[in-house]
């Protein structure tokens, strides 16, 4: 029986737009990043591949006309409270939705990455904790503001608020974790040290921002086997994650027409042999090969035809016949007919015999030319595999070649790794996209995205 994922509670996301700030001199959340994008549009794709339900942006009424155009699935929250800075947004956020866990982000942080918040949100669904933050590698303070906030830690963060004044998100998450004895660093995934600390820099001073840009211009690019080590151990933590409560949750079962090009998720045995009976190898005649001792070209033996069998039929037993030299006819892949030990133990060629037909035609006698050895084309049961024999391996991508030996096996499924989803993006000033126009002098056509798409046979590609 298939185990039961246990239900993951639901994420919403909520960005904290922000006011004007005096030392900017302007709202932070529409400066421009060295990418290109408002700081709220970059704030917005850092959830493009998480999961959460919705997108919000916290602002008050009057700031709705100042936004860039974003998502058209990105919602808004107007702050229902007055005076209270950023906890405006996490109340108003707690009341649209009581029940959902929220992800907080303040367009401040710059430079985080899509990354760093997939690392926020897979730690906190794999500890539950109440509150799951970001703590700043500089003093170890926690960072309510790149954090995920429970439906427990809101309603304690309300109570705080509106009966006892103290409107610091901070106070209450320490608060929070304290009571369920999570308030260290080591507290069980409550607490995380960002892998890059460039994660947690806000920008509040024009001197911030101009390190920010500086920064991001200085980045280069990643050699080719660091960047597939990141990949690859990203996928080994997430893989770890998803699976921790239910193992079957990255395969599925499809088709084994359908399987070619997947990959395996376990070992498949062979559940009985193949082929499961002795058969022909050739067109030709099943007789006893002792029989054909001296015979030749000038001295041919005659055999009697007693039956003919063909591909599908089932394997007769042959008790004792009275007819002397009794053979089959039998057709390529026909079973070899049983019983009496080494009555029928070979096949010929039909190319070497002489037939002799009867007055309507057909075939009543053999004569063959020359000596035939023991088993000579025939198949035995369980020439290719026998029952626990190994068919295919676990990870071991599915061949045409598996296809064949599958089916014959019987088997109609196959339990493979989910696709992964892979998005193809090709950069650069020399691409040529646009069909309609003619291309530049330099200019050449994209042929990367849509052959990188076509080999991309175990994923599930997108063009971006």
């Amino acid at each position: 029986m298939t185990k039961v994922n246990q239900e993951q509670p639901t994420l919403n996301a909520l960005i904290l737009m922000g006011g004007v700030s005096s030392r900017m001199g302007s709202t932070k959340a529409l400066l421009k990043h060295p990418d290109g994008s408002y700081l709220i549009q970059r704030a917005v794709n850092l959830f493009q591949f998480i999961p959460s339900q919705h997108i919000y942006i916290s602002l008050r009424q009057e700031q709705q006309s100042l936004l860039p155009k974003l998502r058209s699935d990105v919602r808004v929250i107007h702050d229902s409270y007055e005076d209270i800075g950023p906890a405006a947004g996490l109340l108003s956020a707690y009341k649209e939705d009581p029940t959902s866990h929220w992800v907080i982000f303040a367009v401040d942080f710059a430079s985080a990455t899509p990354d760093s918040m997939s690392t926020l949100i897979d730690t906190h669904l794999q500890h539950s904790n109440p509150i799951t933050c970001y703590i700043h590698p500089d003093d170890g303070q926690p960072e309510p503001f790149f954090a995920v906030w429970s439906p427990q830690a809101l309603e304690e963060f309300r109570i705080n608020v509106e009966e006892n004044k103290r409107t610091e998100p901070i106070f209450t998450l320490k608060q929070v974790l304290k009571k369920t004895r999570l308030d260290t660093n080591d507290g069980e995934g409550a607490y995380i040290k960002p892998m890059d600390s460039s994660w947690l820099i806000d920008t509040n001073t024009p001197d911030e921002w101009f390190a920010m840009q500086k920064r991001a211009e200085k980045a280069t690019a990643l050699k080719y086997d660091d960047a597939l080590d990141l990949i690859r151990e990203a996928a080994k933590q997430r893989t770890k994650i998803l699976t921790k409560d239910d193992p079957s949750f990255m395969t599925e079962r499809v088709p084994v027409e359908e399987s070619v090009g997947r990959i395996s998720s376990k070992d498949i045995s062979a559940t009985s042999s193949l082929p499961a009976f002795d058969k022909s190898a050739v067109d030709g005649f099943a007789l006893s090969a002792s029989s054909t001792i001296g015979a030749s070209t000038k001295y041919p033996i005659e055999f009697n035809v007693v039956g003919t069998l063909f591909y599908g039929d089932a394997p007769p037993n042959v008790g004792s016949l009275s007819v002397k030299n009794p053979c089959y006819q039998v057709t390529v892949g026909a079973p070899f007919p049983g019983g009496t030990a080494g009555l029928f133990d070979c096949c010929v060629n039909t190319e070497d015999v002489e037939v002799v037909r009867d007055e309507e035609g057909r075939i009543g006698k053999v004569k063959v030319t020359k000596v035939i050895a023991e088993g000579n084309n025939r198949r035995l049961a369980g020439d290719d595999y026998v029952v626990d024999d190994l068919v295919l391996r676990k990870a071991e991508v599915v061949r045409a070649e598996h296809l064949y030996v599958l089916i014959a096996l019987g088997i109609d499924e196959v339990e493979v790794s989910k696709r992964v989803t892979v998005v193809i993006v090709s950069i650069g000033d020399e691409l040529w996209e646009d069909e309609h126009q003619t291309p530049k002098v330099g200019q050449v056509g994209d042929s990367n995205s849509p052959y990188s798409k076509l080999r991309s046979s175990i994923c599930v590609p997108e063009h971006g």
